[in-house]
This record gives C-alpha cells, structure tokens and sequence, in this order.
C-alpha cells in the first residue's frame, strides 16, 4: 500500500481526477449515441436523485478508477450494445421491470 500511495503522490490526484472525467465523459457519449432500429435511446442514464423513485429493470454501475483504461470504457461499452440492442423486453422478459427495492 506504501508504494501505490507514494505512486498516487507522484502522478497527482488532479491527473488521476481528469482521466476518470475524460473515460466517464466518453463512455456517457457512447452510450447515450445508442439507438434501437426505431431511435429510440437503448440508455437512458439518470442521476442519482432523479433515479431514486423510478421502476427498474435492471441497473449498471460502471466505477472508473486509477487503473481504469480506456479499453475497460470500450469492453464496457461493447458489452452494453451486444447484449441489450437486440433484446426483447415485455411481460416474458426474464428482467421484469423492479418496482421497489
């Protein structure tokens, strides 16, 4: 732990900040260019206070950290689009919509 911390100190908290601003920015404005056939958004992402009372059917948490890369945003992104573009979602999904916790 010593030496990540005296890594840390080395190369900054502000350029540690930055890359986690530029990898969230880029993966946001990936996901949210995502349309189905008909254009409608396949991500619709939403802060925490306006997420608070809104049934779900599933959420995603994506954390960027000091080791983050900008392949891990990609693999992620990739992720979203392969598995969620083409699925069917209604009353036989197997991810019925959550309406409370």
């Amino acid at each position: 732990m010593e030496f990540g911390l005296r890594w840390l100190d080395s190369i900054g908290v502000d350029l540690v900040h930055a890359r986690v601003g530029l990898l969230t920015e880029w993966l946001l404005e990936r996901l949210t260019a995502l349309r189905y056939d008909t254009g409608g958004p396949l991500v619709q992402v939403y802060g925490y206070l306006a997420a608070l009372h809104l049934p779900t059917g599933g959420a995603v948490r994506v954390s960027f950290g000091l080791a983050s890369t900008a392949t891990d945003a990609e693999r992620f992104a990739a992720f979203a689009q392969s598995t969620y573009l083409s699925r069917d979602v209604g009353a036989e999904s197997p991810l019925p919509p959550r309406l409370r916790c």
